[in-house]
């Protein structure tokens, strides 16, 4: 579920670069106008039952006017579409040109979907700005407080992914992946069979479904401990091909 964090391809590059430019436009005069109607408090650490984002004038409010997958969407700010990958969070593919679709990957999207789809949702900045692909890279919240990137750990659709300087939450994300697998939900379910990563632990056999091999595999590779149960035996991303 590691996401593909390469450069942008030579031919986009440009239009990618005027894109930040405008970005950073728009922002900071929404930025600017919202501190004018408040000021910009601290603000406090959020949670699934935050304050509604009225209390922190400095998020900035966008129209969310596309749902990629699990933790990517497009948003509008100021008459401009800009794609948005939420900090902190891993979900599973979708299949697409450079991807194959991961277990769960379809449901993550729809409880995606299902949290912000066509809504006003509020954004606040860590450290970064984007990253290499040009995404913006943001906290989501929604206009009940409800912090999305943590709501979507909570539901087990995704896990803790850290990349510094950008940790912020970082605590409070391994919280809510804790509640969601104490819970089983999700990626966390037994029919998953999400597993440890420590060491070797497992074999192909181990597992009731292919599905369930490559689920523990990936979860394994975002991990950054690679392929530590020995799954993927010509190396070629796939767990368990023998299995049925």
């Amino acid at each position: 579920m590691a996401k593909r964090d390469d450069t942008l391809p030579t031919g986009r590059a440009k239009r990618a670069s005027a894109g930040r430019a405008a970005l950073a436009w728009v922002l900071l005069v929404l930025l600017a106008l919202a501190c004018e109607n408040g000021g910009a408090p601290g603000v406090d650490l959020p949670t699934t039952t935050a304050a509604p984002p009225t209390m922190h004038p400095e998020w900035v409010p966008v129209q969310v006017v596309a749902v990629v997958d699990g933790d990517t969407i497009r948003v509008e700010a100021g008459g401009e579409v800009f794609p948005l990958r939420y900090i902190g969070i891993d979900a599973p593919e979708l299949s697409g040109p450079y991807t194959s679709e991961e277990p769960l990957g379809p449901e993550a999207h729809q409880a995606n979907r299902d949290l912000v789809e066509g809504k006003t949702v509020y954004l606040e900045k860590d450290v970064s700005e984007t990253d290499r692909y040009g995404r913006l890279l943001r906290y989501v919240y929604l206009t009940d407080g409800i912090f999305v990137n943590a709501e979507l750990l909570r539901l087990g659709y995704a896990q803790v992914t850290t990349f510094p300087p950008d940790v912020r939450y970082q605590s409070l994300f391994l919280e809510m992946q804790a509640d969601a697998r104490e819970a089983g939900r999700g990626l966390w379910s037994s029919s998953l069979a999400v597993c440890d990563c420590s060491r070797d632990l497992y074999a192909c056999t181990d597992f009731e479904t292919v599905d369930a091999a490559r689920a523990c595999h990936e979860v394994c590779v975002a991990a950054g401990v690679g392929d530590v149960h020995r799954l993927d035996e010509n190396g070629d991303g796939q767990a368990c091909e023998g299995m049925p």
